[in-house]
């Protein structure tokens, strides 16, 4: 299956008006959030892309640090990788998919799994704030299972 029929398949499957592979990319919008579907021909991959947001000044590296350890082994992340943007400073999230043997089914089941990513990181991010702690503690935060080490020079999720 080439990359443009996936997508026509997947825009078929689902109903959605306008989603096309034009160029070796597409954008998907699922209640707000973009999704870019992107295709890469040499490395034969489907990578996708969601912005998280960007983040404050009093967050941007203990948020960082949390993403990191997230990243490890992704087990905070359901195979996407987390990152930020060295020119606008946004955070975002990527999946690359390798498009050989890749079928509808197991591309929906992807796009799903990282539409859910994407919106738990962007509330993470959102409900992100400073707290000062006497000595360390470990903390775990509500939704997302990752584990962290605090003390007063962090901020907690």
């Amino acid at each position: 299956m080439t990359f443009e029929e996936l997508i026509a398949a997947f825009a078929a499957t689902y109903g959605i008006e306008g989603l096309e592979a034009g160029n070796g990319a597409a954008t998907l919008d699922v209640d707000g959030m973009e999704v870019s579907i992107l295709y890469d021909g040499p490395a034969n991959t489907v990578t996708l892309c969601g912005e998280i947001g960007e983040p404050s000044a009093t967050a941007e590296g203990r948020f960082g640090e949390v993403m990191l350890q997230a990243n490890f082994l992704f087990r905070g992340t359901e195979g996407a990788t987390l990152a930020q943007d060295p020119e606008t400073r946004a955070f975002a999230i990527v999946r690359a998919l390798e498009l050989s043997g890749l079928d509808l089914d197991a591309f929906s089941e992807a796009v799903e799994r990282f539409v859910n990513q994407l919106e738990r990181w962007k509330r993470l991010l959102a409900d992100f704030r400073p707290i000062m702690l006497q000595g360390a503690q470990q903390a775990e935060t509500e939704d997302s299972g990752i584990p962290m080490q605090l003390d007063q020079r962090f901020l907690k999720v």
